[in-house]
């Protein structure tokens, strides 16, 4: 017996079962998590997920860009004294690249 089958009576209909079945096998496309990795730090970690690794990211990222902020002068702009967690992101980005989403 289905488990969503001892549900609401909408949930027991074959149609219901079968559509909410496709969706929990699918996954998203490789494209979308990586454009989600770039709006959200460790958010494409979360998406193939490694949660853990997406926060251990998100760390590195805020320190890193503490570290460059105050080790540098304030006449150079703001994406230069932030530039440590900058290259931290776009390693993390790049990783979520080359991961083999559907393992």
């Amino acid at each position: 017996m289905n488990l969503l089958q001892k549900g609401p009576r909408i949930y027991r209909d074959p149609r219901v079962i079968k559509k909410m079945d496709f969706l929990r096998k699918t996954r998203p496309y490789k494209w979308m998590i990586i454009v989600c990795a770039i709006i959200v730090p460790g958010l494409g970690h979360v998406l193939t997920k490694k949660p853990v690794r997406g926060l251990i990211y998100v760390f590195w990222i805020l320190s890193m860009s503490y570290i460059t902020f105050m080790i540098t002068t304030d006449e150079m702009p703001l994406t230069m004294r932030c530039f440590g967690g900058i290259a931290v992101w776009i390693a993390s980005v790049i990783e979520i690249a080359e991961t083999d989403i559907f393992y």
